[in-house]
């Protein structure tokens, strides 16, 4: 037969792990994960790692997203809030239709849950929006959206975070005045 998953000893259907683990275990254990201190293991800030959840690629809603109603230069959009998406993206239409300036990008690539890529190339810089009472900055990436305006992302979350309790509450009280399932 074979050999135990847990301690490495013969395995048969008699067999109990020892209490007490072997010392070449320990000694192979530490030498797969010692770092070098010469050889620091440093993140690559060449990329930047940008993920869209398949749920705003697609018009189905999961249990971690939030459609809202918003408004941006005097527009009505549609928004996913997104948990499952890294950044905030914007539809290539509705950015044809913004009048603030953009800047374009070294191509990025966003990668789509489903396994396929995207190419972000122009970004919206302190571009602001709302939702009812309250207004928002963001950096906006503009992406070929076809069942949204806009994606809002973690990187809302993170900047936002004491606000999104306050909203998300008022929503729940609020009802079909902030979100709509019709859209």
């Amino acid at each position: 037969m074979g050999q135990c998953y847990k301690c490495g000893e013969k395995w048969s259907h008699q067999h109990k792990c020892s209490a007490t683990v072997q010392l070449h275990v320990v000694q192979e254990l530490w030498e797969l994960f010692q770092l070098s201190m010469e050889d620091p293991i440093l993140p690559e800030t060449s990329k930047l790692c940008m993920v869209i959840s398949q749920a705003a690629i697609t018009s189905q809603i999961t249990p971690k997203t939030l459609k809202l109603l918003g408004c941006i230069q005097s527009s009505q959009i549609v928004i996913l809030v997104d948990s499952g998406s890294t950044h905030t993206f914007i539809s290539a239409t509705l950015a044809s239709k913004l009048t603030s300036g953009s800047s374009v990008l070294a191509s990025l690539t966003v990668q789509v849950a489903d396994g396929n890529k995207l190419v972000c190339q122009t970004e919206f810089v302190d571009m602001q929006w709302s939702v009812q009472s309250y207004t928002f900055s963001s950096n906006l990436k503009v992406l070929p959206l076809q069942h949204y305006d806009m994606i809002v992302g973690m990187d809302w979350f993170d900047s936002w975070y004491g606000l999104v309790g306050a909203i998300l509450y008022n929503a729940s009280s609020l009802g079909s005045e902030m979100v709509d399932d019709s859209l």
